[in-house]
């Protein structure tokens, strides 16, 4: 199961190798989280979009029941912000007997370069399509 923030709708010519975002999150609820850490602020958005959200909504709606045991290891480049640290928490309290070992590479980016952080990731991606565009 792969899951990538940036494919989110069958739109996508991408969508039929990646989980999709839902409409229908329940039983997870969201909360608003800033690039700052904050929750519930005018600054924050939901985060059904990350790609740990989205594996998480399609596990509990597709794979697994209330009675399944395992183990879930999840990928993630960066380090899982406010919002998907609530999908795991969520999850865990909906499937008892379900563990999640949880990876990454990067640390969630520090709030004080959080502004670098994003200048850094914008020209990276926009020099990116641009290379494909030629």
């Amino acid at each position: 199961m792969v899951a990538h923030s940036s494919v989110s709708k069958e739109e996508n010519i991408y969508s039929n190798f990646f989980v999709l975002e839902t409409e229908d999150r329940f039983p997870f609820t969201d909360v608003k989280v800033c690039p700052y850490k904050e929750i519930n602020t005018s600054e924050g958005w939901e985060r059904q979009r990350d790609c740990e959200a989205k594996m998480l909504i399609s596990l509990a709606k597709t794979v697994l029941n209330m009675n399944t045991t395992g183990k879930v290891e999840l990928y993630t480049k960066y380090e899982p912000c406010l919002g998907c640290d609530h999908y795991f928490i969520q999850f865990l309290n909906i499937f008892k007997n379900i563990d999640i070992d949880i990876y990454w590479e990067y640390p969630y980016p520090d709030p004080k370069n959080y502004e670098n952080f994003v200048k850094k990731q914008t020209l990276k991606i926009w020099k990116a399509s641009e290379k494909e565009r030629l």
